[in-house]
């Protein structure tokens, strides 16, 4: 199937009959269109790109995290969603878990790049075997 237009998507999700897949091809659209241009922009680091692989690896050096996702949400990573797996969460609170993945992204923060983090999921390793 091929990916939603930008009419159809809000047409689909006003009638409440947008379902995860057509998300997910909505998602995966923005993606390759964003990698798209970053491309046709050389690889410079202005795109959204380089900044969620930044993001990434100052998660994992930071937390010395054993997995770590950053999704783009928004198409221009002004939204993102974090997944991390790391030892350093062992004993803490979940507000404290979330408080030291934002500690290391801290400068992405600040600036206009990154508005917010839509979702921020933090485990120990122990936690993300059970599930």
């Amino acid at each position: 199937m091929g990916s939603l237009s930008q009419s159809s998507h809000s047409q689909l999700a006003a009638s409440g009959r947008l379902h995860e897949a057509d998300v997910s091809r909505c998602v995966a659209h923005r993606f390759t269109t964003s990698a798209k241009a970053w491309m046709a922009n050389g690889g410079e680091a202005s795109g959204p790109g380089p900044l969620i692989e930044q993001m990434k690896a100052k998660i994992r050096v930071g937390l010395d995290a054993q997995f770590v996702d950053v999704v783009d949400m928004s198409g221009d990573a002004r939204h993102v969603g974090i997944q991390v797996v790391a030892n350093a969460f062992e004993g803490k609170n979940p507000v404290n878990r979330q408080r030291m993945v934002y500690k290391c992204i801290w400068e992405e923060m600040q600036t206009d790049r990154v508005h917010a983090v839509q979702r921020c999921e933090t485990k120990t390793p122990a936690e993300a075997e059970a599930k």
